[in-house]
């Protein structure tokens, strides 16, 4: 059965909230494919495909998933960009 796809998260500079509700998987995206994990924006309820193959991104998760038992499933986390240009690095507080 195929999994329901969400929308992607898209990242602006103002901080968002977000809870990991999946451990990660793969999509194919139009360049191959990429790892992404479900998660939920805890302000709305909303939830959308994550991509974490930035590294600024799987640094922080590294590092996070290490207090989880090893898992991405649970982790809450405050996202933003550091600016608006497009390869801008991610910043991410644990919450």
């Amino acid at each position: 059965m195929e999994k329901e796809k969400l929308p992607t998260f898209r990242c602006t500079t103002d901080f968002a909230s977000l809870k990991v509700i999946s451990e990660p998987y793969v999509v194919f995206t139009n360049r191959g494919y990429a790892p992404v994990v479900d998660v939920e924006n805890t302000g709305d309820g909303v939830k959308y495909q994550f991509y974490v193959q930035a590294l600024s991104i799987a640094k922080k998760f590294e590092e996070m998933k290490k207090d989880n038992d090893d898992n991405f499933t649970g982790l809450s986390f405050k996202v933003k960009k550091e600016s608006s240009e497009k390869f801008a690095p991610y910043i991410i507080e644990k919450v």
